[in-house]
């Protein structure tokens, strides 16, 4: 789902993201997911450590320093392009000292020895897709090519990189092999589903998206329950609904 204008820079409330050079560009999936996560009632623990892994253009890492600010973010980016125009956008935003550009492979980045145990939330806008020819662009087929940083993969990685209260959040495409997958993958790892909320964009639509909260399996005696719910992005009207509004509205200039 992505923005329909495509502008070249694209201007939130409190910083702009140059937009013309990432393979991905900034887009709805981004920014829900990045006004979304964290936001139940049960993830109570603020971030102090952040991880975006697969950063774009950067958008998700921006969204996190204005939404945490006592977080330091790291960003992980494997193109060479997109990593030359988020750390312009980095440089550009009001929290350029919270934030770090990790020019790599998140899988390699993963393997760090400081790593295991040190991340409070591990964020992504994987890619989704995992066969056929990709797009045309090298740089944008890189980006939407689900490999080392695909939804599964990331729930196996987050597995030992979560510290205690740790999350992984990220966002899928709603078809049920994915999300069987992904729940399957998480048990294995001991790890659960603390909320999965289905995104529609249009009211009477399927679902399009999933987005995910994943933490560690509860200790003896401590209760999770799986939060599900949905959200719908238009009206049958073609307008913002209420609940999208008030959840990207403080990061948006205008909410179309």
């Amino acid at each position: 789902m992505r923005n329909p204008d495509r502008q070249t820079t694209f201007r939130f409330r409190q910083f702009e993201v140059s937009n013309s050079r990432a393979g991905m560009k900034v887009g709805t999936d981004a920014v829900l997911l990045a006004a979304w996560a964290l936001t139940d009632a049960g993830a109570v623990h603020e971030p102090r450590t952040i991880v975006d892994a697969g950063t774009g253009t950067g958008v998700i890492a921006l969204l996190m320093a204005q939404r945490f600010p006592g977080a330091r973010i790291t960003a992980a980016e494997i193109s060479a392009e997109a990593c030359t125009e988020a750390a312009a956008n980095f440089a550009a935003s009001p929290w350029n000292n919270r934030i770090t550009l990790v020019p790599e492979d998140f899988s390699l980045y993963a393997r760090s020895p400081e790593m295991p145990g040190r991340v409070d939330l591990l964020i992504s806008n994987p890619p989704f897709f995992v066969n056929g020819a990709g797009a045309p662009d090298p740089d944008r087929s890189l980006s939407r090519m689900a490999g080392s940083l695909s939804p599964l993969s990331l729930v196996e990685q987050s597995a030992a990189m979560l510290s205690q209260h740790g999350r992984l959040c990220m966002i899928s495409t709603a078809e049920r092999a994915v999300a069987d997958g992904i729940r399957f993958r998480a048990a294995m790892h001991r790890l659960t589903v603390e909320r999965l909320t289905e995104v529609t964009t249009g009211e009477g639509k399927p679902p399009r998206r999933l987005l995910w909260q994943i933490r560690r399996q509860p200790e003896p005696g401590e209760r999770c329950d799986t939060l599900y719910d949905r959200l719908t992005i238009r009206t049958a009207a073609g307008n913002p609904t209420p609940e999208y509004r008030r959840l990207v509205e403080p990061y948006y200039l205008v909410v179309k």
